[in-house]
């Protein structure tokens, strides 16, 4: 019986499943808070030792008993390292919400417009790549770079400590800032004005790629045979959206967990000044000759948490039932609680409620905070649509926030399209042992992988009722404040 492993190393949460591929189920899991410091204002690190070995340990409790044949990782990106030529760590993993290089964004677009770096890294550069990175240790640490023989991003290192090879797969890459989504290699200008070489990067390669077997000592340390082969996997978004069924152009997959990730699969790069303008960035998805435009909104599912706090909007009270009496005379929310997002990346904006008046009850405002991202979701598929060109037929809800029933019912009726809400649990680290399936031969096809799972989704159908409400009050209220919002903030 076939078994493969996916890890997901997470911002707050690592976790480790086996994969049954016989019966498409997780036989198995384990898993440990993610490893972190904060020795600064703003500074967030990881020890990268005590992650591996927090990794190992959890690939120990989950994989025994059972013979893995593939290992695979799905994890955050933008976190990196340097190395020195022992292959040792130089410096703690920069955490990548880190906001320490901040000042070195102003550094960097002084040398290169947004619009090049664009056109180049499919990406709108931030504090958070590892580019500036690299340039806050240059500037603040240079003995460390002076004896750097190679920088790379989590899971690259969690490979290398698994079976002595180094490499990075396409989407890791991509969020380094290196990367040239054209040549699909590192970019000469992008390395240089960091002060790098080419050299000084892994080998880039597409998800599902072997990186090599499990070496004896990582065997020993974490119960895996020597014969088990390490798979390339992936950004953890991605991941999801491979497990949940994200495999055809035009497919578009809402998660949405302590974030917000809006992703459109698309068969080309697309460097479109428009896309740069509403702040989307593009670049390779899991499967080859992919590629995906994604948008994206902070602290999404810490929001709805919140607002269930504060307004006891319990579970039990605020059943679907209550969009039985859903009105035209809610209060409005914008929910940008820590920036606007996608489209236009307003970073200063915060929520707005509006139209609230005392006969308003606790839960009939978290059920407009809950209208509000349905009308965000709204907004950017009409951004990605009139920009792409693409048509959706579906849209697939992944993530823990998007278990919320009346959520799944507002964003259906939102954009007028079902919603195919899966019911695979940790869908990040299924996609890296689907991937990990792919990469060991259990599957010879990357779009025959999800076919291997065997969780249920269910489809929830808009209404044409809560629609039409729905359209009127976005077009009435929500666009105007936040076209406002944005001629603010010019």
């Amino acid at each position: 019986m076939p078994f493969t492993m996916g890890l997901d190393i997470g911002t707050t949460t690592i976790k480790a499943i086996v994969f049954d591929t016989d019966q498409g189920i997780i036989a198995s899991s384990a898993k440990s808070p993610t490893p972190l410091s904060h020795p600064n204002p703003g500074w967030s690190q990881h020890d990268p030792e005590i992650l591996w070995q927090t990794i190992a340990d959890l690939i120990g409790q989950a994989g025994s008993g059972y013979t893995i044949d593939a290992i695979s990782i799905s994890s955050f990106a933008e976190a990196g390292l340097p190395l020195d030529d022992k292959m040792q760590p130089l410096y703690p993993i920069i955490a990548w919400y880190d906001t320490r290089s901040a000042l070195q964004l102003n550094e960097l677009l002084n040398q290169i417009t947004e619009e090049e770096i664009f056109s180049i890294t499919g990406q709108k550069p931030g504090y958070s790549f590892a580019l500036l990175k690299v340039l806050w240790l240059r500037a603040n640490l240079p003995s460390i770079l002076n004896r750097l023989a190679k920088w790379v991003s989590v899971p690259d290192y969690i490979h290398f400590q698994l079976c002595g090879s180094l490499a990075t797969d396409y989407t890791q890459a991509s969020r380094t800032l290196f990367f040239d989504q054209t040549t699909k290699e590192w970019s000469e200008r992008m390395v240089v004005l960091a002060g790098l070489s080419a050299e000084m990067l892994p080998q880039a390669l597409c998800s599902g790629s072997v990186v090599g077997t499990v070496s004896k000592t990582a065997a020993y340390r974490t119960g895996l045979s020597e014969n088990t082969l390490c798979v390339l996997g992936g950004h953890d978004h991605l991941c999801g959206a491979y497990a949940s069924g994200g495999l055809s152009n035009n497919e578009l997959i809402d998660s949405m967990g302590t974030s917000q990730a809006l992703i459109m699969i698309t068969d080309h790069f697309l460097p479109a000044t428009e896309l740069l303008r509403e702040g989307y960035v593009q670049y390779p998805y899991v499967i080859p000759d992919t590629c995906l435009i994604k948008g994206g909104l902070k602290a999404a599912g810490k929001a709805l948490t919140w607002g269930k706090d504060i307004f006891q909007a319990s579970s039990q009270g605020l059943g679907t039932a209550m969009l039985d009496t859903y009105s035209r005379n809610l209060p409005y929310w914008l929910p940008f609680f820590q920036g606007s997002g996608t489209p236009g990346r307003e970073p200063d904006a915060r929520a707005t409620l509006l139209g609230l008046d005392a006969n308003h009850s606790g839960e009939e405002i978290f059920l407009a905070l809950l209208e509000g991202f349905a009308f965000w979701l709204r907004s950017n598929y009409e951004h990605m649509i009139q920009i792409s060109g693409a048509n959706p037929k579906q849209i697939i809800a992944i993530g823990g926030a998007n278990q919320n029933e009346i959520l799944q019912k507002l964003k259906a009726s939102a954009l007028g399209l079902p919603l195919t809400v899966p019911s695979i649990p940790e869908a990040s680290a299924v996609g890296a042992a689907l991937l990990a399936a792919v990469g060991c031969g259990i599957v010879n096809d990357y779009r025959d992988a999800p076919e291997l799972n065997k969780y249920p989704s269910h489809i929830v159908h808009p209404d044409p009722a809560i629609g039409e409400i729905l359209t009127e009050r976005y077009n009435s209220c929500y666009l105007l404040v936040r076209e406002l919002l944005g001629s603010s903030n010019k």
